[in-house]
């Protein structure tokens, strides 16, 4: 009997067990991986409530209230606005219905949250985004009191969670063209 052949079978035998193993395993941590990034529910599709401006007539104001309720309302604040906080008011949305709440913020929208302050101010809070209406959603870098506001653009709202290191929080989940397709 040879004793290359010998000492051969166990080292190859070891390669195709170590070969087969390391198979399995990538095959469980790739299931893993998709199990975890394919949600087993759809995620619901938010009932819309108003609509857009029509063009030249105004300023587009947009709440998506995410997890308060899963739902996005549209209104048309008409003309061209002197801030986000007049676009809003015009478009049709309350604001602060609860005393608290820090001067020049956003704490409620239409009485939600409904807990108001601090809830709104120290757990969750309201992410302003803007659009000239020809380009996508971008996070407002300026305040709710910068304006004006011209007609056409269109203005965001997005109920979200505080998280360390974001300060967009979430993003509205309609794109300005598809708040632009609604139009009448």
């Amino acid at each position: 009997m040879n004793t290359q052949s010998v000492i051969a079978r166990p080292r190859r035998t070891r390669t195709l067990r170590l070969a087969l193993a390391f198979v399995a395993l990538v095959g469980i941590v790739t299931s893993a991986c998709v199990s975890e990034s394919t949600p087993s529910q759809p995620v619901p599709v938010a009932n819309i409530v108003g609509e857009p401006c029509m063009p030249g007539v105004g300023v587009t104001v947009v709440v998506d209230f995410q997890a308060l309720d899963d739902r996005i309302s549209i209104g048309c604040a008409v003309g061209p606005q002197t801030d986000g906080l007049a676009a809003l008011t015009n478009a049709g949305f309350t604001i602060n219905n609860k005393p608290g709440a820090p001067a020049s913020t956003i704490c409620q929208i239409n009485n939600q949250p409904t807990a108001g302050y601090p809830v709104c101010w120290l757990q969750n809070y309201w992410s302003y985004w803007k659009s000239d209406g020809s380009k996508a959603w971008s996070f407002s870098e300026v305040g709710v009191a910068a304006g004006p506001l011209p007609i056409d653009s269109f203005e965001g709202w997005s109920y979200s969670p505080f998280s360390e290191g974001d300060i967009t929080g979430l993003k509205l989940r309609r794109t300005v063209n598809q708040i632009k397709a609604l139009r009448g």
